[in-house]
């Protein structure tokens, strides 16, 4: 709850701040966020951080890291999609 409180709440001062097109940028991206269901947002994050063929691990240089598989880094998966999927609600 804190962290996606900190995230809506950044991000809506920075809504405040910056100009037309970013701002379209910004809303278009925290729509889709919102819209987004929690089954294929799911899905979407277990693809992204795929051991095998994701491309974070790709992007960070990890080989076949597996995220899901240690207690730490699973949590911590878990605490981001539940931050791209509910920060919509506080900006």
């Amino acid at each position: 709850v804190v962290s996606t409180l900190a995230v809506g709440c950044a991000l809506a001062v920075l809504l405040t701040r910056v100009r037309a097109l970013p701002r379209l940028a910004l809303m278009l991206a925290g729509l889709g966020a919102w819209a987004t269901p929690a089954v294929t947002g799911s899905t979407v994050w277990l693809l992204l951080f795929d051991p095998d063929f994701g491309p974070v691990n790709r992007m960070l240089g990890l080989g076949d890291h597996s995220w899901t598989y240690g207690r730490y880094s699973a949590f911590l998966l878990v605490l981001l999609e539940v931050v791209w999927c509910s920060f919509p609600f506080v900006m």
